[in-house]
């Protein structure tokens, strides 16, 4: 009979604390980043890449205790049916100068590396890291296979053309203050998808404020939904 073929990544389960540093033709370009495995590790795990808020920017050595993160460890334990990227920009944004290609050359890194799913690599953020969630699908669509943005506002303009064949999920807390901030501009969103033939949502976290969405949103329903995309 054939051999049974060896599918472990052979890598030990737990938080790696990691740094892209490179020069070339963007110029310096340099990222702090944790790399979250599982125990017992396979190959072709899909990869989520979750995109931090402000309160969390330069923070790098605290992102192991982002909600998103504990959430999903509270959940699946240290078997979580995934590999979890969280990197860590050094400005209040993730569109700014060269840190949407760094970060674009941290995640084919980290698949490479973890030999990650390429058709299954997530992308979700909270807050301004959901601004740069809806900014990465919108300039760098073919990377990813869905996305959910969590609780953001944004006076820029996003196409949604770039986007259309991609699932998204989007979230906002329920709380009156937090809902007329951020809800509005993320329905406009989802609506414009769905009008071009995407496929697009958003559910209202009810009783909620900003905040809480951080960790609120990520419930195992939404994490089964962005790994069966």
């Amino acid at each position: 009979p054939e051999p049974t073929p060896d599918l472990s990544l052979g890598i030990e389960g737990g938080d790696y604390l990691l740094d892209y540093e490179e020069t070339g033709t963007l110029g310096y370009e340099y990222m702090g980043y944790w790399v979250m495995v599982p125990d017992n590790a396979q190959k072709n795990l899909p990869l989520i890449v979750f995109l931090h808020g402000d309160g969390w920017v330069n923070q790098v050595e605290s992102l192991p205790q982002i909600g998103f993160v504990k959430h999903a460890k509270e959940i699946y334990g240290s078997n979580f049916p995934f590999i979890m990227l969280i990197p860590c920009t050094l400005k209040y944004s993730w569109e700014e100068d060269n840190i949407p290609d760094t970060l674009v050359n941290v995640i084919n890194r980290t698949v490479a590396d973890y030999q990650c799913d390429p058709d299954k690599v997530i992308i979700t953020g909270h807050s301004r890291g959901a601004i740069g969630t809806w900014y990465m699908i919108q300039n760098y669509t073919d990377i990813f296979s869905c996305a959910v943005p969590v609780s953001c506002s944004n006076d820029s303009e996003v196409s949604t053309e770039r986007f259309n064949d991609l699932p998204v999920w989007g979230f906002v807390g329920g709380e009156y203050d937090d809902y007329d901030n951020y809800g509005p501009w993320m329905q406009l969103l989802v609506d414009y998808i769905n009008k071009d033939g995407g496929t697009a949502q958003l559910t209202v976290l009810e009783g909620m404020h900003h905040g809480d969405t951080e960790y609120g949103a990520y419930t195992k329903d939404v994490f089964e939904w962005m790994i069966a995309q």
